[in-house]
């Protein structure tokens, strides 16, 4: 049995796929599978670092979410995990211990923490993220769990449509909203992946917070003092995320020279 199907989605990134390869590969066990959906101009570089240990398929690239769904139609993985080039897992022996504490649960998605590398070398792990508090608060606070420390249901996500290509930065969080109206998650007390800041949601800040605010409002609807709520904590985001590249961000660079 495949229990876990792990997507990667490269464009004309081979140093990240690279990173993502090395931090997988002795992690491939039995019962998991690499699906590589590649949409870059040298196929021939993506088949190279893939080796036998994955499945590559080209896609056409027409952004990253048509990419991933590519990969969700290819995978025949009970769950899913997305770990896209440039991610990378925390360990070689987390995906195993996900499989001994999740695969025997009845939860249909788990998440944990993960790592991110900050541009300075920095290392820094994510929280704690309390779901129930989250979910009071229609996850508009700005916290959610992210993709490459997410395990779903494969059968689940398919049946909500896989990722919305209707949005750029943020489809992604749309589904795991979805998934809140399927069941709750289970907790998963480990670092699974890290990434490097500078994705395209954290370089275009204020889109990824509109696109946010759209999907809580489709998916969601929420009316009256929900609504309100809502609104807020769009707007308390909002301030935070301004303020932080505005003030917090630069007083460091200048306290690092």
């Amino acid at each position: 049995m495949t229990w876990l199907t792990v997507i990667t989605v490269v464009r004309n990134d081979s140093a990240g796929l690279k990173r993502t390869a090395e931090s997988l590969i002795d992690a491939l066990q039995a019962g998991i599978e690499w699906v590589v959906v590649d949409g870059s101009d040298d196929p021939t570089a993506v088949a190279a670092i893939v080796g036998d240990h994955g499945l590559v398929t080209w896609a056409e690239p027409r952004g990253i979410y048509p990419a991933m769904n590519e990969g969700l139609r290819c995978a025949s993985g009970e769950f899913v995990l997305f770990l896209n080039a440039g991610d990378a897992l925390a360990t070689e022996s987390v995906l195993t211990n996900v499989e001994n504490e999740f695969l025997h649960t009845d939860a249909q998605w788990g998440y944990g923490a993960i790592e991110i590398l900050e541009a300075n070398g920095d290392r820094v792990v994510t929280p704690q993220w309390d779901y129930l508090r989250e979910s009071a608060n229609l996850f508009a606070r700005g916290f959610f769990a992210p993709h490459q420390a997410t395990f779903v249901r494969r059968g689940d996500l398919v049946q909500l449509g896989g990722f919305d290509e209707n949005y750029r930065i943020a489809a992604d969080y749309k589904a795991f909203l979805q998934l809140t109206r399927v069941g709750e998650p289970r907790q998963l007390e480990m670092v699974i992946a890290d990434f490097p800041v500078g994705g395209v949601s954290s370089e275009r800040w204020f889109h990824a917070q509109r696109e946010f605010h759209r999907a809580r409002r489709e998916v969601f609807q929420p009316r009256g003092s929900s609504a309100w709520i809502e609104r807020w904590w769009t707007a308390v985001a909002l301030g935070k995320a301004a303020a932080y590249r505005a003030v917090v961000a630069p007083a460091r660079r200048l306290a690092r020279r």
